[in-house]
């Protein structure tokens, strides 16, 4: 078994430079999407206004942000009448549901290790919680606690209901939950949480869930154990967390860059200390994993937010030359001329909001 895999040493999350928090869509809203048709109910109910298009026919790792996932999952509870609807959803998650971190699941010689696999590559299909995994002689414990806002009840209930339902499918069909917590508040009649977990759930209002396996029983080995695909699927799963935690220092600068021209300070020496390392260190970071230099990444993340803000609000020019530092508007001008060929007035008039992706990830110079 790959033994960085087993350390559990590495920690990665994407930080995007708007900072925002995504899911994944054709894993949990497709599942949430089926649930909702069981009740005779046209799907598009509940997509309408949160996704460009109701096809979900996308590939299983497109991304949508955490918010709107939020907004459906309520929405389903409503147009549902079920505050329930997350036990139900739970049931269309599958073996395959998460993608790449599925096949290393189902090819796991045990619950543990694929527990652990889930955890360790959660942060691959969704940055809106962090998980960790803790095990003694008697017992294997889940954690999950959310990044930003706590979200919405009902996926807290899917999420403690799809990893038994996984797991479940994967081994031993009678496993459960030796003691479960639930991150959300309680609901007025808990039954339906205790028929279906065959225990009574606790539940906390502080977005933190966890869930307590019997170590015996999530030790037990799979039949269906096949070594050589499981290192094969940790080894790209690897390959993957590794891209994570490059991008991840990079959308870390960035977002102090964002955060100090708001503040009126975004030299390179208060950003490093930001991040506690070194000035050289940033640049030699910056460098190495995304060829940039400093300069560079803050003259093209000004250049972003100057598109962001001329396109999506009624600033004036020399409203937006102040908020990104610049000593003046000609220097402003300039230095949008170079980026994009017309002043920032001319663009403004040429362009609505509909004809460019507003706040677009930065690529390679």
């Amino acid at each position: 078994m790959d033994a960085s895999f087993l350390s559990f040493g590495a920690k990665a999350a994407i930080i995007e430079i708007t900072m925002s928090t995504y899911s994944l869509t054709n894993s949990w809203l497709s599942a949430l999407v089926r649930a909702v048709e069981t009740y005779n109910i046209d799907p598009h109910d509940l997509l309408v206004g949160e996704l460009q298009t109701d096809d979900l026919s996308k590939p299983v790792n497109a991304r949508i942000d955490h918010d709107a996932m939020t907004r459906m999952w309520r929405r389903a509870s409503v147009i549902t009448n079920d505050p329930a609807i997350g036990l139900v959803a739970a049931g269309f998650v599958g073996p395959a549901t998460f993608g790449s971190v599925s096949f290393a699941m189902n090819a796991s010689d045990c619950t543990s290790t694929a527990l652990r696999a889930l955890v360790r590559y959660s942060v691959l299909g969704s940055n809106a919680a962090t998980w960790t995994f803790r095990q003694d002689e008697k017992y294997v414990e889940l954690t999950q606690k959310m990044r930003g806002p706590i979200g919405a009840s009902e996926q807290k209930d899917a999420n403690a209901a799809g990893i038994l339902h996984i797991c479940r499918s994967l081994g031993d069909p009678r496993l459960r939950y030796e003691k479960l917590v639930i991150g959300r508040p309680a609901p007025k009649d808990i039954s339906r949480w205790r028929e279906h977990f065959s225990l009574v759930p606790e539940f906390q209002d502080n977005g933190i869930s966890f869930m307590r396996f019997s170590r015996e029983a999530v030790d037990e080995r799979w039949p269906n154990y096949e070594p050589e695909l499981f290192e094969l699927s940790i080894s790209i799963l690897e390959r993957k967390l590794k891209q994570v935690g490059k991008s991840s220092f990079l959308a870390q600068v960035k977002g102090q860059i964002i955060e100090g021209l708001e503040q009126g300070n975004i030299h390179i020496d208060l950003v490093a200390d930001k991040l506690g390392i070194s000035r050289r260190t940033l640049q030699r970071r910056l460098w190495t994993e995304s060829h940039y230099t400093y300069s560079n990444l803050f003259q093209a993340v000004r250049r972003s937010l100057a598109n962001r803000y001329l396109l999506s609000s009624s600033r004036s020019v020399e409203e937006i030359s102040d908020l990104l530092g610049y000593s003046n508007v000609s220097s402003f001008s300039r230095s949008f001329r170079q980026g994009f060929g017309t002043t920032p007035t001319e663009y403004r008039r040429q362009t609505s909001s509909s004809d460019t992706e507003i706040l677009e990830s930065i690529g390679p110079l």
